[in-house]
């Protein structure tokens, strides 16, 4: 073989094996493609960190905090009638031209329909030789109702100590005197255009006092 010859199939056999190297190496780039397309990626150092925490990490249980809840004032009969809180010898020793007056009715909007209205009771006695009155309205509610009711009058009305162990208050209203008195349970309400002052009232806080018991 002629050295030109060989010099030519040396120059086929380098060629032709770097054409095998390039085709086998484009080959495997190409599988590594095709492989990284189908194969989702080997997580990183990071996200291995993350996802072990987020895995280690304990659910927290969330307890719902009961609100606490505050029951209304509740009003209760009161269990007596005017001919049992303002006897018949009362209101003659209060004065004999006195008398109940027992068809009466409150007037709308007053204390006296408000505690009626409520499982009260709401009685007058009137002067029977003149326009004189005494009203006379008794309301009983639980411990709530009565706090909130102190809270209310000894903010709006003056205290007195006229009503014996009875927490008293006493104020005017366009010329008719009205007296409180609050016990425990009882809530008394004495109105007149007779009362100057919370003395006024006291005999028949006391008389009331002593038929609720």
């Amino acid at each position: 073989m002629s050295p030109r010859r060989t010099s030519r199939t040396a120059r086929l056999v380098v060629s032709g094996s770097a054409v095998a190297v390039a085709t086998s190496l484009a080959l495997s780039l190409s599988a590594c493609s095709v492989l990284d397309s189908l194969t989702p990626p080997a997580p990183t150092a990071t996200a291995m960190s993350t996802a072990a925490a987020e895995t280690s990490q304990t659910p927290t249980t969330v307890v719902p905090t009961a609100t606490p809840t505050v029951a209304p004032a509740q009003f209760l009969p009161v269990g007596l009638g005017c001919a049992q809180l303002l006897p018949d010898q009362f209101v003659f020793d209060f004065s004999p031209n006195f008398a109940r007056q027992d068809d009466y009715s409150p007037d709308g909007g007053s204390t006296d329909a408000y505690i009626a209205s409520n499982q009260g009771v709401a009685c007058r006695i009137v002067n029977l030789s003149g326009g004189d009155y005494v009203d006379v309205a008794v309301a009983s509610m639980d411990a709530t109702g009565m706090a909130d009711l102190t809270s209310k009058l000894s903010s709006t009305q003056a205290s007195v100590s006229d009503f014996g162990t009875a927490q008293g208050y006493f104020t005017d209203a366009s010329g008719v005197g009205q007296a409180s008195a609050l016990t425990s349970k009882y809530w008394i309400v004495v109105s007149s255009p007779l009362f100057t002052q919370a003395r006024d009232a006291a005999p028949i806080v006391a008389q009331v006092l002593s038929s609720l018991g």
